[in-house]
Order: structure tokens, then sequence, then C-alpha cells
């Protein structure tokens, strides 16, 4: 019993990081210095793109947990694996940028020890 479950555990995690090799293979590693911050982010560009023609641009922000410097990490949690799909990128091609946050820094700037925020126009 403590075969198959060690199995079926190591399964799902090779394919976990296939997908996340296959996904980060198709992201071009950038790096973006501003006010003395360096900003790693990866790039998809469409198949067949053209200068000529508008694309959309989806913005992936990555949870606390994947912040950091190695530029890889932001692509770990698969976000992204929908948009690069062969058969969503034919129909819909489109840029795709996934910042990597600095480990000292958050998105938002929220008190998060209260268990909510909220946005809107008092603040």
């Amino acid at each position: 019993m403590i075969g198959k479950s060690l199995f079926a555990t190591l399964s799902v995690v090779f394919l976990v990081n296939a997908s996340f090799v296959a996904a980060a293979d198709l992201f071009a590693a950038r790096v973006h210095q501003a006010a003395g911050i360096s900003l790693p982010y990866r790039l998809f560009v469409p198949a067949n793109y053209s200068p000529t023609k508008k694309y959309p641009i989806i913005l992936t922000l990555h949870g606390a947990g994947e912040r950091g410097t190695d530029n890889a990490s932001q692509l770990v949690n698969n976000i992204v694996t929908p948009w690069i799909r062969d058969s969503v990128q034919q129909k819909h091609p489109c840029f795709i940028v996934s910042p990597q946050c600095p480990p000292s820094l958050t998105w938002g700037n929220f008190d998060w020890s209260t268990g909510y925020y909220r946005i809107g126009a008092t603040q």
C-alpha cells in the first residue's frame, strides 16, 4: 500500500514539474530595472507574432510563496499554463508577462493582519 501511495505522489510531482519546465521554456527570462529595484519577469510571445497586429497582454501576479530573485518561481503554480496551450493561443494569441515580486516586497500595501481588505473610494 505504501508503495502505490508513494508512486502516485511521485507521479503527481513529476507531472507538475514537467509542466513547469515546459512552461518555463516558452517564456523569455528578462529583468526590468527602475528606481534601484530589479524586477525579474518572464515574457511569453505568441507564435507567429506580427508587429503589424495588435495583441492583448495578460499580466499574472503570483502569491507570496513565489517571491524571490530566481525568475522561475512565479511560474511554479501553473498560473500561466491555460493561456499557453496551443488550442488557446490559436484562438486567442496574446502576450503574457509574469513578474516576480522581490522577497522583501508585496504586490499590495494592505494590512493583512485584519484578515480582509477593502478596495474602494474610502482608501
